[in-house]
Formats: structure tokens, C-alpha cells, sequence
């Protein structure tokens, strides 16, 4: 049975949380969503995924959003989760790690093809835009079990290993990319800016929820 759904956003933690889950829940009892590319709708890879749960999972992970598993969530009695970051750097986190993608002899010539992008370009795309908003489109921020803050990551993991009774667990970061960050242009104030004006919805989210993180502290 389905006990908790942890909607990975891009770029806030989650190959850490996963790691966690893994070690609370065990891996064979974890189903972890990925796909080649980061979706802002539904794809025939979702439906497979979903179609393939096994009858002792506990645990999904991934980088889907919530309509995408509102069925599962409604039809159990499973909790729904989710991290969050600051708007404007988890935008210059994605494109780091995507340029970063791009210029690897692998990457798919599509991707090979966008190398060289800008990070206001890529700032600017539909689907680069309040992407902490579609992710968890449908669901109130109250009907959340939890949802943490990457900038207070292990603080937020003692947090919600309280409530969910979890044994004592080391807090590991993965993926980080700040080595490859370094390798690209400094953002200026004024390219901050940009991307604030244009992730204004992510932005007053992430305002909504560090009010709630600050009224849970006192």
C-alpha cells in the first residue's frame, strides 16, 4: 500500500530525499519516477509508471506532478510531499544542470543542440516558469502532508522524520552541481530580476510557506 508520495521538484534536494527513503523505507519498496526530460504535462511514460506499482510499494518518487498522481492519492491513504527553493535559484540551479547536460558528448542532439543557451533564454521558456506552481497544481498547500525547504534541508528532515516516527538517518547531498555553476557566467543582480518577474507565482508560494515554516517555530 502507498504510504507517502514525494513530488520531486527540480533542482530542490530530491536525489537527497530519495536516498533517505531508501534507507527508511528500503529500496524494493520505493518506485522512483524519472524521465529523460523534466514534463509540464502528462506523457505516455507517466501512465506506464503508474500501471507498473507494485502491490508493496510504499513509497513514490519522482518528478511528476500532483495531477498526475491525484488518482493514486485519492484512492489511498497515502501522504503527499514536496520540497521547495528560493525561486529565482532553483530557475539558475535548472539551467546550470541542464547546460551542464547539454555539453556532454551523450546528450541527445536535441539537448547537444541547446548548449550554448543563455540563461535568460532559458529563464524566459513557458515551461522554465513557475514550475513549483504547475508541479503541485491541484492540490491546497494545507492538503500537503509536508513540504520542506531546501535551504533548511537537514533541519526539515528531523522535522518530518518526527512526524512519520523514522528511525535516526544520515542526511547525504547529491548531485550537487555547484562545481560545473562556477564554470558559468556570474548572474548578475539585474538577470535576478528577470527571473523574479518572471517566476511571480513561485515566488509569493515560496513566501506562503516560509510564513508557515515560521509560525511552525514559534
Amino acid at each position: 500500500m502507498i504510504e507517502l508520495i514525494s513530488i520531486h521538484i527540480p533542482k530542490t534536494a530530491g536525489r537527497s530525499f530519495l536516498a533517505i527513503l531508501n534507507s527508511v523505507y528500503g529500496e524494493n519498496h520505493i518506485s522512483h519516477y524519472e524521465t529523460n526530460f523534466f514534463p509540464d504535462k502528462s506523457t505516455p511514460e507517466i501512465l506506464q509508471f503508474k500501471s507498473q506499482l507494485k502491490k508493496d510499494t510504499r513509497v513514490i518518487h519522482g518528478h511528476f506532478h500532483y495531477k498526475e498522481i491525484q488518482d493514486i492519492h485519492k484512492t489511498s491513504s497515502s501522504k503527499v510531499v514536496t520540497w521547495l527553493r528560493d525561486p529565482v535559484e532553483r530557475v539558475i540551479s535548472n539551467y546550470s544542470f541542464f547546460i551542464k547536460r547539454a555539453s556532454q558528448p551523450s546528450a541527445e542532439s536535441e539537448i547537444q543542440g541547446r548548449k550554448n543557451e543563455t540563461l535568460l533564454h532559458y529563464a524566459r521558456l513557458d515551461n522554465s516558469r513557475n514550475r513549483m506552481v504547475k508541479f503541485m497544481d491541484g492540490l491546497n498547500l494545507g492538503d500537503f502532508y509536508f513540504i520542506g525547504l531546501m535551504e533548511n534541508f537537514s533541519g526539515d528532515i528531523e522535522v518530518l522524520a518526527g512526524m512519520l516516527n523514522w528511525k535516526k538517518t544520515a542526511v547525504p547531498r547529491i548531485n550537487d552541481n555547484s562545481e560545473f555553476k562556477l564554470q558559468l557566467p556570474e548572474v548578475t543582480n539585474e538577470e535576478r530580476k528577470i527571473i523574479e518577474d518572471l517566476n511571480k507565482e513561485d515566488i509569493e508560494l515560496y513566501k506562503r510557506v516560509l510564513e508557515i515554516h515560521k509560525n511552525r517555530k514559534t
